[in-house]
């Protein structure tokens, strides 16, 4: 596509082929936990003539993309195969009028701000329309109106951040309105490490029953499910997303013993794990410097997290330790790996 660099052996029979004229720059580093190379960012930046001889200048780039080590092309096969079938795109594609030109009307305009878009991209200046609960145009929106404008000069507008160690799941059917996650620009949640809202019982309640009682709050649940609906009808701001906590299962079935389960009690925790990932958790979490996760073996979870494994979810722990038994503490953490889905590993606490 292009006459030299990365785009020389790009798309060559494309018909935006010698009209292309930019060049390339990449950055990657090692992905040793996939044993890949990630390339952490590829941009392509210069103009074109278009089919319609016009000249078009654009910058494009790709980022957080794994290739294989072995291939000393790969980077270029890959990254710069998408660029290139982006441009080759943008070389046949109508230049039509700008947004400014449309007199749409939205409920919610934010204009003249410096915008992310969450993909890891640089800002980019512009305007965002809102209609209803949806964003409905991004661009230069000079000529649209709406019934709320925001000023952003000199802001930067993004997407919600992700609290990725949340602890707001009972607390949002306390407050609904979430108002410390939302002043911090946090609008999701991922909540349960080692316990979590799922699954109860009475074992489970009892020592919750101080914190019910002082708030005048009933768990009217037993699992996800049950406390998803709860969270519906009670409303949130926030987007909630859970594991089910390791240490949650093993309350629910030998309280706070100090001991292994039996081989019955053991199929009853992978089934209450079964359960909560058909209902929605994310993976299962351990919190194992504090009881009673602290009371699991490693062949207990071991065996959870083999479940947890046939629904592709992921492990996320907070270490059994953090001290001088920290390499053995790591070590134990990466036998669930090979029963996950790749790149699972998420330290937590």
């Amino acid at each position: 596509m292009g006459r030299d660099g990365t785009l020389y052996k790009i798309q060559v029979n494309s018909p935006a082929a010698g009209h292309v004229f930019a060049k390339t720059g990449t950055y990657d580093v090692g992905d040793s936990l996939n044993n890949n190379i990630m390339i952490t960012g590829k941009g392509l930046a210069g103009y074109m003539e278009t089919a319609k001889g016009e000249h078009l200048a654009f910058a494009l780039y790709v980022n957080m993309v794994s290739v294989s080590k072995d291939d000393p092309e790969a980077v270029q096969k890959v990254a710069g195969e998408a660029l290139g079938e982006i441009a080759s795109a943008a070389y046949s594609a109508p230049l039509g009028p700008p947004a400014s030109s449309t007199n749409a009307s939205y409920d919610v305009i934010i204009r003249n701000g410096r915008i992310i878009d969450g993909s890891g991209n640089p800002w980019i200046s512009g305007d965002i329309a809102i209609e209803g609960e949806r964003i409905a145009a991004i661009g230069n929106l000079g000529a649209a109106t709406a019934k709320c404008t925001i000023d952003a000069s000199g802001l930067l507008v993004s997407p919600g951040f992700i609290d990725m160690l949340g602890q707001s799941e009972m607390a949002l059917l306390i407050d609904n309105r979430s108002l410390s996650k939302l002043s911090q620009g946090i609008t999701t949640e991922i909540t349960g490490e080692g316990a979590s809202i799922a699954p109860q019982n009475d074992t489970t309640l009892a020592s919750l029953a101080p914190t019910l009682t002082q708030y005048h709050l009933t768990v009217d649940w037993t699992s996800l499910d049950g406390y998803f609906t709860r969270l519906q009808k009670s409303g949130t701001p926030l987007n909630i997303g859970t594991y089910v906590g390791a240490a949650q299962i093993r309350e629910a079935v030998l309280g706070d013993a100090n001991r292994s389960p039996s081989p019955e009690e053991l199929e009853k925790m992978k089934d209450m794990v079964g359960e909560a990932m058909q209902q929605g958790a994310f993976g299962i979490s351990t919190a194992l410097i504090y009881p009673p996760g602290h009371y699991a073996k490693t062949d207990e979870l071991v065996e959870l997290a083999k479940v947890v494994g046939q629904y592709g979810g992921i492990y996320a722990t907070h270490m059994r330790s953090e001290g001088r038994s920290e390499e053995s503490a790591i070590e134990e953490a990466l036998q669930r790996i090979p029963l996950l889905a790749p790149s699972v590993l998420r330290p937590a606490g």
